[in-house]
């Protein structure tokens, strides 16, 4: 447990130090990703399909914010759409100014949840959404679960109806209108989804407000055990469901493990050292409970060279150590030459001293 808390904190004073590149980065492959499945999904259009054009359809996501991104995202899909039919990007174009408004209105800080949401569910593991929507945002997020769901269920119908809608003639525009809003609005997969997923994020997100120990644990197991029950409820009573029950129960058990994970890295904290606390002032009585986070300081290691440092070029340390010895050569060369010099000298000196006195 300690080398994750220790791994987590570094990973945090990574980011901290790093989210100037981190978060463009994050943002460009969230796109790129993105891009990827709706190419696989609706590829209608070549030009959009050319991995050029993701690419730089992605860097440009990278640096723009979220809300703009999602307006991208859709202007993308109304590509694809348009390639198959004018009548039904119109159509679409129409369901997608709905749901940029009231995204914008409602929850304009949950583009993200708009742009995952039907990756998600294309991808097969939707019920990870709601919950982390529970852990880390607020009821009004709905809304974009709902849209998000809505917009999946829009492209299921494209996909699944290609042929019909490519055999239509122009002149058949009701025919077309009738057929689109008849597939989608008439779909009670659609209902029963946006239901469960409305009562999951409701409930996660009440649970994980109570003064309670362990809350978000709780609330992640509470949430998704109405998730599986909302579904397996709605396919009784639609009798037409399309939800596996194996794909339920493995995707529901992945997005707890990821939900967990979440909540591992963002409300870590000991319940161990809880603390309760009471005091009044002229008005009021409050009673506070402090959970203090757990917190770990990453150790610092140093390592002290001892040893000299040796050089990569045996060549150069030849060179260098034979020029050290012809400097010592000539060093002692020197030595004598000046001590030959010296003693000539005191002799000179002793032989001038007896004729001076004579």
């Amino acid at each position: 447990m300690m080398n994750l808390l220790v791994f987590k904190e570094r990973l945090r004073q990574f980011y901290s130090k790093n989210d100037f590149y981190l978060i463009p980065a994050a943002k460009f492959v969230l796109a790129l990703v993105t891009l990827l499945v709706l190419n696989q999904y609706i590829g209608f259009s070549a030009p959009l399909k050319n991995l050029a054009v993701v690419i730089i359809i992605a860097l440009l996501c990278s640096f723009i914010p979220v809300s703009l991104t999602v307006a991208l995202m859709a202007a993308f899909i109304l590509g694809h759409v348009m390639e198959l039919s004018i009548e039904l990007a119109a159509i679409m174009l129409l369901l997608l100014l709905v749901m940029y408004l009231g995204y914008y209105r409602f929850a304009a800080r949950d583009g993200i949840v708009l742009i995952l949401m039907p990756i998600l569910m294309i991808l097969k593991v939707p019920y990870l959404m709601p919950l982390l929507v529970g852990l880390v945002a607020t009821p009004a997020s709905v809304i974009s679960v709902a849209f998000g769901t809505m917009l999946y269920y829009s492209l299921y119908f494209i996909s699944e109806n290609t042929l019909r809608i490519t055999n239509l003639s122009t002149d058949d525009l009701l025919t077309k209108i009738h057929m689109f809003m008849e597939g989608l609005f008439a779909n009670p997969d659609m209902y029963v989804a946006m239901v469960v997923f409305a009562c999951v994020v409701i409930v996660v997100y009440l649970i994980r407000r109570l003064p309670i120990n362990y809350a978000w644990s709780i609330a992640i197991v509470t949430g998704s055990i109405v998730n599986v029950a909302g579904f397996l409820v709605g396919g009784m009573l639609v009798k037409s469901s399309s939800v596996s029950m194996g794909a339920l129960l493995l995707g529901t058990l992945l997005s707890m493990a990821i939900a967990f994970l979440v909540n591992f890295c963002v409300f870590s904290v000991d319940y161990s050292r809880t603390e309760h606390a009471q005091f009044e002032d002229d008005d009021y009585y409050y009673y506070v409970k402090a959970v203090p986070k757990i917190s770990v300081t990453t150790p610092d290691v140093r390592v002290k060279r001892i040893n000299a440092r040796r050089s990569r070029h045996p060549r150069t340390t030849e060179r260098s150590s034979a020029s050290r010895t012809a400097a010592s050569r000539n060093s002692r060369q020197r030595v004598t030459v000046s001590s030959e010099r010296n003693a000539r000298r005191a002799t000179e000196r002793t032989a001038r001293q007896p004729s001076e006195k004579e």
